[in-house]
């Protein structure tokens, strides 16, 4: 029996693919949160919800999100969770 599938979407994350983005961020999330937080931990939580969000961004069809916007969304979600204040915000 042959299935034939519709693809209406087709996701690839360039960034975990070709770049080192924990590399970079980590250190970034310590200096900011210090000893608050585990920055390995908070880095991969919010490039994990950074890829969540694009992706029901574009699954949903409801209009295309800013990186800035996603990005700013799963920095204040991330932060949350831990229960950390911004003192800043991205949008």
């Amino acid at each position: 029996m042959k299935f034939k599938v519709s693809y209406q979407i087709l996701t690839f994350d360039a960034y975990s693919a070709l770049f080192d983005v924990h590399g970079s961020l980590e250190p970034a999330v310590r200096f900011v949160f210090g000893e608050r937080v585990n920055a390995s931990r908070f880095a991969r939580e919010w490039r994990s919800n950074q890829l969540e969000y694009a992706q029901l961004s574009n699954s949903l069809g409801q209009g295309h999100l800013s990186f800035w916007g996603i990005t700013s969304s799963a920095l204040n979600y991330t932060a949350a969770l831990h229960r950390l204040k911004l003192s800043f915000d991205l949008s």
